[in-house]
């Protein structure tokens, strides 16, 4: 006795549905189900991921998707084939890509789409008994279309009316010669899942899960029943759990892969073949580059001879029709991103500016004939103005044939607490202390390990019934999808109307996004581009224009000089922070040891400084080979050639391949797979590959005993080798940036802070451009705009750094601004109006400083303030009573604040302290104190006692191998930055005094010179 469930609703449903695809093949196997329908409400978002979930369970996958008929009943429709397919994304895209939005499905669209599709009309099973007519008016218009592909479906939910609506349904299938079905309107796997299914439906309503009854369907039984238990409940109607089956097996369709979907390029004005054009703009990128060798030519004709058969000469020619528009509209654009650094062709056609050749790239780490996968082409460019080159896509390719690729957002723990609180209707206090605690985990099982391991579950106030209750709830959530977004670069170009091959929606501003993600779009055969928006390079872009602006220089990004003696001085001291790829603490340590002198010492930092080579000890040993202070005779004399550069280490991916190449006799194609199997550090895998590397090398004049010696040597680093074309072009850009902040610091900071929060936030850049020597200043009404902008020799604060001032009134204030400056406070509240303007907004404008100059002080405008506000007229820029009124009516003789009330008060309203160091604010408890700068703890020998006092700017947490979690705060004062160190035990111990924004720390110093290992804190309090 079997059954095959036709009505399952998944966790991609968004917050209407709660089954986990493989909890759901799972159980479906555990119960000896043959096949299981998946019919997400309107959406085929889980397609993809539910057949491969499915075949690796044994269980046979069937499509499909559930829709309202504007009757208002429900409509299932199941795919048979692969005409069932395309026209069922036909029809999710018509209702999906609808404006407004809605899962109504209208009749005419049913009736040019049903081939190779099985309509289902799923009884009610609920309190409410639906008419017979209802089902009689929509079989009248479904039978003539679907034919015999029609099922009247039973439900039982339980409830009052199920068996009436049945008996009523099993009527209507006699009297229409309809075959009926036993469906279950499945939402969730397990009975004890039920409360997860509420609670999801509530997060989506935004209600409270008590009380919250009208959000969820009727009583508490859609879970996935077993085939016993669905017979025994249909057992008064003969053949519709045996016709579930039935139907099953008629549905062949599987989702797979068919061929490669490759988009075609449009081209003006000309008829020549997409691969001539590409040949063409080969040679002349050659003679442009000045690559004229026989050399150069080889390697063309080589990558041509992979590129072309396999139909990629059109996507080159679109990245390159891209860049180009880029380039023409001064939008910029990276250097490169990824394995594409090693494609000759790519250089040629300007998509990247890293000459493979100079740098000993491989093409076959990106490309080659016997891989069976297709690339990617990454590009960066600027992030603020990406959404034109989106633009142009769609403008040049057509709306229909361009789509952003979507990502699966899911609860993650943070996430989850929140949520779960608000359900249980919990204080925002209660939920913030909680969730707070946890690490950004996004999978299952984060909760649960946090909980076990970090110090902070084990204080009383996480340790309470509130606590347990919302954790337990958000356990059970954690690792949810939630919604969808759109991803930060991916976009597909089709061969032809994507609406037409590949499910659709849209996103969050109306943009059209495909339904699946990158993994999805890509196992389907769709090519994409990666189009990310750079801030870096918005940076770099920005910091060019200041300078144009206040220098005259036309300097480019790519004519920047590459050995800039000053320029590497700065990142051998370390003082790499805002610099791409060079900012953290960890590295700005590495490269004081590293002492870079050239661009490929900033390669290799790039590609040393990752995880894996840190554990093993690479990392020192290439520091010190590079110093001197290791030889190189564990390196066998047939690599010292190839690992010269990289003293003996294998760091490189292409290194991996040229040793493959040159001594094993691989092709490199070959080699690339060598490359990619030796990655994952398997025994197997290279014990493999041992007797082909070495008869190879054999083969080439080597004995055995050194050909396994070689192989031994590669065996041991390539496992934490990296891809050099990558490291090489981001290389670029962290050099683009270092020189720009050494040698044009007050462009450089204003662009910088205009680009928002990066790896770390805005105050410490902030603090960071103080400390070298160039202040920003307050926000100003009659200085500032709406970004950070040089003034002289400092910068001034842009306006929307302002709490509470909105972009609406910030707009009005500039708008008044172009009139003249303000000359008071009276005349800039009469010009900007008060319907522009919330008083919370003057207040913190007045906090802030933005009406220094203009009469009154801080103190003195504050008192006024209100005074002002009753004789301002409400339309801007007409003439009030105030305007005849004298300046000095009702102005107090107030004194100005203090310079620890200006800094308090700059926290208060910019979230971030400008006139001084936040520590000013506790000036007073630090006088007693004898500390350290941070700025002096390199000079000190590691062990050295200190106390030090800072603000924390950041913190993290880390789970140590050992066991215990060790916490890092990044603190800050008026001389610099460090980190304060709080080993497990010490975590463990202080967590009680943690609480604060400001310390003084005692402690030891470390042999990196810019930590502390704390040993005790006092917090610091105004």
């Amino acid at each position: 006795m079997t059954f095959v469930h036709l009505r399952v609703k998944s966790e991609y449903s968004f917050l209407r549905g709660a089954c986990r695809l493989e909890d759901l093949v799972a159980r479906a196997r555990e119960l000896g189900m043959p096949a299981v329908a998946l019919v997400d409400y309107g959406v085929l978002h889980g397609a993809v991921r539910f057949t491969n979930l499915a075949r690796q369970y044994g269980i046979k996958p069937i499509l499909g998707a559930e829709f309202s008929l504007p009757c208002g009943l429900p409509l299932v429709l199941l795919v048979r084939d692969r005409t069932g397919w395309q026209n069922l994304v036909r029809l999710v895209n018509r209702v999906q890509l609808a404006r407004p939005r809605s899962d109504t499905l209208d009749m005419g669209w049913i009736a040019e789409d049903a081939a190779g599709l099985t309509a289902v009309l799923p009884a009610g099973g609920g309190e409410t008994v639906r008419s017979r007519q209802s089902y009689i008016q929509a079989l009248e218009q479904l039978q003539p279309v679907f034919g015999c592909e029609v099922y009247l479906g039973l439900e039982d939910w339980g409830l009052p009316g199920a068996k009436r609506q049945n008996e009523l349904v099993a009527e209507v299938a006699e009297g229409k010669n309809v075959s009926l079905v036993a469906t279950h309107n499945v939402h969730y796997v397990l009975p004890g899942d039920d409360e997860v299914y509420r609670m999801v439906n509530c997060i989506r309503t935004g209600r409270p899960l008590a009380g919250a009854g009208r959000s969820f369907l009727p009583g508490a039984a859609y879970y996935l029943p077993a085939p016993a238990e669905m017979h025994r409940r249909f057992a008064a109607f003969s053949g519709a759990c045996e016709n579930t089956l039935d139907l099953a097996k008629r549905c062949t369709f599987i989702l797979e892969q068919e061929g490669m979907q490759l988009p075609v390029f449009l081209q003006r004005d000309c008829k020549e073949p997409a691969e001539a054009v590409l040949r063409r703009l080969c040679l002349e990128g050659l003679q442009r580059r000045g690559l004229g060798n026989a050399e150069a030519y080889r390697r063309l004709e080589r990558e041509l001879a992979v590129i072309i058969p396999k139909g990629l000469s059109a996507y080159f020619l679109i990245v390159h029709d891209l860049v180009s528009y880029a380039r023409k509209q001064n939008i910029a654009v990276g250097p490169g991103r990824g394995s594409a650094g090693g494609s000759l062709v790519a250089y040629l056609l300007g998509i990247i500016q890293v000459d493979p050749l100079a740098h000993g790239l491989y093409f076959e780490r990106f490309l080659s004939e016997d891989r069976s996968g297709f690339p990617d082409i990454d590009l960066d460019v600027c992030q603020r103005r990406r959404e034109e080159l989106l633009g142009y896509l769609r403008d040049r390719y057509g709306q229909g044939y361009v789509a952003q690729v979507s990502a699966f957002s899911t609860l993650g723990a943070r996430a989850a607490v929140r949520e779960v609180g608000k359900v249980l209707d919990m204080t925002g206090e209660k939920i913030s202390t909680v969730a707070e605690a946890l690490p950004y985990y996004a999978g299952r099982g984060g909760i649960e390990a946090a909980v076990g391991q970090y110090p902070e579950f084990m204080s009383a106030k996480l340790r309470d019934e509130d606590s347990g209750t919302v954790l337990a709830g958000a356990r059970r959530l954690e690792g949810l999808c939630r919604h969808l977004s759109t991803h930060a670069s991916g976009v597909i170009i089709g061969d032809g109307n994507l609406q037409e091959t590949l499910p659709l929606c849209r996103g969050p501003a109306g943009e059209v996004l495909t339904q699946w993600d990158k993994d999805d779009v890509e196992e389907m055969g769709f090519l994409k581009i990666d189009v990310l928006g750079s801030r870096n390079l918005t940076i770099v872009h920005d910091t060019l224009s200041w300078v144009r602006k206040r220098h005259g220089t036309t300097l480019a990004a790519e004519g920047i000089p590459l050995d800039d003696e000053d320029t590497y001085a700065m990142l051998r001291r370390g003082e790499s922070l805002g610099c791409f790829q060079l900012e953290s603490v960890g590295m700005r340590r590495v490269l004081r040891r590293l002492a870079p002198q050239r661009l490929e010492d900033l390669i290799h930092l790039l590609s040393l400084y990752r995880p894996g080579p840190w554990e093993s000890g690479l990392v020192e040993s290439f520091i010190a080979r590079r110093h001197g202070r290791e030889d190189m005779s564990g390196v066998h004399p047939l690599l010292t050639g190839i690992l010269a550069e990289t003293y003996g280490v294998v760091l490189y991916q292409e290194q991996v391949m040229q040793v493959a190449c040159e001594l094993g006799g691989y092709t490199p194609g070959e080699a690339d797979g060598l490359r990619r199997e030796m990655s994952r550090r398997l025994p197997s895998l290279q014990k493999f590959h041992q007797p082909k590397f070495v008869a190879g090398a054999v083969k080439r004049g080597l004995s055995r005993a050194e050909a396994e010696d070689v192989f031994a040597h590669l065996c041991r680093f390539a496992g934490y080798s990296f891809n050099k074309a990558h490291s090489a072009a981001y290389a670029l850009v962290s050099y683009w940036t270092a020189y720009l902040k050494r040698h044009y610091p007050v462009e450089f900071y204003a662009a910088l802070l205009s680009s928002g929060s990066g790896y770390y936030t805005t105050a410490v850049y902030v603090r960071e451009a103080a400390i070298r020597g160039v202040p920003v200043l307050p926000p100003h009404v009659n200085h500032s705009g709406l970004s950070f902008v040089p003034e002289k020799e400092a910068i001034r604060s842009a306006l929307p750094v302002v709490r509470d001032l909105g972009a609406r009134a910030a707009e009005a204030l500039l708008e008044a601004q172009k009139k003249g400056p303000f000359m008071s406070l009276h005349d800039f509240c009469c010009r900007v109006g008060r319907s522009a303007l919330r008083r919370s907004a003057l207040v913190n404008l007045i906090k802030a400083g933005a009406f220094a100059g203009l009469g009154r002080n801080r103190r003195q405008a504050l008192a006024s303030l209100d005074h002002v506000l009753k004789w301002t007229d409400r339309q801007p820029g007409q003439l009030s009573l105030l305007d005849l009124m004298p300046e000095e009516s009702a102005v107090p003789a107030l004194p100005d604040f203090s310079r620890p009330e200006v800094v308090a008060a700059e926290l208060e309203t910019l979230g971030i302290a400008l006139s001084d160091h936040p520590l000013a604010c506790y000036k007073k408890q630090l006088q007693s104190v004898s500390r350290v700068p941070l700025c002096t703890l390199c000079n000190l020998s590691a062990g050295t006692k200190v106390t030090v006092a800072g603000t924390v700017m950041g913190r993290t947490r880390r789970r140590l191998k050992q066991g215990g979690v060790m916490l890092t705060l990044f603190i800050s004062d008026e001389s610099g930055f460090a980190e304060a160190v709080f080993y497990p035990a010490d975590y463990r111990r202080l967590l009680y005094r943690l609480d604060a924004s400001a310390f003084v720390f005692t402690g030891k110093t470390t042999a990196d010179g810019d930590a502390v290992m704390v040993q005790d804190i006092r917090p610091l309090s105004v």
